[in-house]
């Protein structure tokens, strides 16, 4: 405890500015931990496997993937079907009418076993010795789909219950004014209103649907990793998915295209709460925009200059910035996020256009640029790779439809982005006209 008390605490710890650092070191060179090979084969009803060999731990893991899992999702939330996929997982572990959730629950801790079920991936791991009991366990619960319809029922009623406990909620205040407005040309957006009625209309035959997509061994790939050969996988994948084959989904996959965006707003939602939250943002660009890797040198910049604004002007504590790209099909955000006393308001709004004025007038010079680079260095070179991460790594790969040294690549990119270059992007996205502004707080 009484070192505890030595140590600055959070707030009261000031990173040192740019203008601080001098006698800059030689470019940290870029060092990701290298991926390891990565084994495939095809099985007879044509689902490809991946395995990935990771042997610092005695554990296995298997996950089966939606392909291009975006476009999926996307398309059913056009279908009105989004709330399908978003019980799918729920429905699985805790619906079924065979067995109770509490007696999966104990299937699962008797083998060690560790499942994770979310609207595009399923997975298994657990130690070597028990991976055979575990896979056979988590296979025999996603081919039985025989769900209870009270807890389909228990589950849309939590769902509007969310909803509606978050009607003061300033984030998804923020959300929901976006969606009439900012966002308003993306089709698969949805109104509170309509999709309370299109949760309404789900039944678990839509979501018995949705899982055959899992069935599908040309919409899915299968990844095993961890302490685990080649030949083993392929046993492992004859065993237990030999009995995929192509199903006909109810929802014809649509082909996408990145909506053109909406003129920026300038917005207030009344809220009786004791702060305003201001939302200042803009859209960026989708993953695979050659802007990408220039804005992700951004981000540490963004932050260090918000915080000297809070150190200098006490108008506010709580403060971030968020600066994203989306993967293919919904341009990503730039964004300052800022919670204070409602007076404070105009005050702080007037500091951030400065920030953003002075990147897209002024920029940002070659030294702080190259520390920019020393800094993303130095963040990617803290990246370990175990089972769950590669596990990871490989299924996000497949879901977004990226080739497997993506990451590699994408992080050379950053690396190599040129001064000149890295100056007209910042010029392109930091101009205060292009921003929208949004409070949400007492009137």
């Amino acid at each position: 405890a009484a070192l505890l008390q030595t140590r600055p605490r959070l707030d009261q710890f000031v990173p040192p500015s740019y203008s601080d650092i001098i006698n800059l070191p030689a470019r940290i060179p870029l060092s990701l931990p290298p991926l390891p090979e990565i084994e495939t084969f095809t099985m007879p009803n044509g689902l490809v496997v991946y395995v990935v060999q990771e042997k610092s731990v005695p554990r296995r893991a298997c996950s089966l993937v939606l392909k291009d899992a975006e476009a999926v999702r996307l398309t059913m939330a056009m279908a009105g079907k989004e709330t399908a996929a978003r019980f799918a997982g729920s429905l699985l572990l805790y619906g079924s009418q065979k067995r109770t959730a509490k007696e999966i629950n104990t299937l699962f801790l008797e083998k060690g076993c560790s499942v994770f079920i979310d609207p595009v991936r399923l997975e298994v791991s657990s130690l070597v010795h028990n991976f055979d009991e575990s896979l056979a366990l988590a296979v025999s619960i996603f081919n039985e789909r025989d769900f209870a319809q009270a807890y389909f029922d228990q589950k849309k009623n939590e769902f509007r219950d969310s909803i509606l406990a978050s009607q003061n909620n300033p984030g998804y205040l923020v959300g929901k004014l976006l969606q009439k407005t900012l966002y308003k040309n993306y089709p698969w957006m949805r109104q509170e209103e309509q999709m309370l009625a299109e949760m309404d209309a789900v039944t678990i035959d839509d979501v018995r649907d949705y899982l055959a997509l899992f069935s599908d061994p040309e919409r899915t790939a299968l990844i095993f990793c961890g302490d685990i050969t080649q030949q083993q996988a392929r046993e492992y994948a004859n065993k237990y998915f030999s009995f995929m084959k192509p199903v006909t989904f109810g929802v014809s996959l649509s082909e996408l295209s990145v909506p053109a965006e909406d003129s920026p707003i300038d917005e207030h939602v009344v809220v009786p709460n004791s702060e305003t939250l201001l939302v200042i943002l803009r859209t960026s660009c989708t993953r695979d925009s050659a802007d990408a890797p220039a804005l992700e040198l951004v981000r540490n910049y963004m932050q260090k200059k918000l915080f000297e604004v809070r150190e200098k002007t006490g108008l506010f504590y709580n403060g971030s910035v968020d600066v994203s790209s989306r993967e293919k099909y919904s341009p990503g955000t730039l964004m300052y996020a800022i919670s204070a006393a409602t007076g404070n308001i105009p005050a702080i709004r007037s500091n951030v256009l400065q920030l953003i004025d002075a990147l897209g007038v002024d920029g940002i010079d070659a030294s702080t640029f190259e520390i920019l680079k020393q800094e993303r260095a130095q963040s990617v070179g803290k990246y370990v790779n175990t089972t769950q991460t590669l596990l990871a790594l490989v299924s996000g790969f497949i879901c977004n439809d990226k080739p497997l040294d993506y990451v590699q690549n994408f992080e050379n990119q950053v690396m190599n982005v040129s001064y000149s270059d890295f100056c007209a992007v910042i010029k392109k996205y930091f101009d205060n006209r292009d921003w929208s502004f949004i409070t949400v707080g007492p009137k």
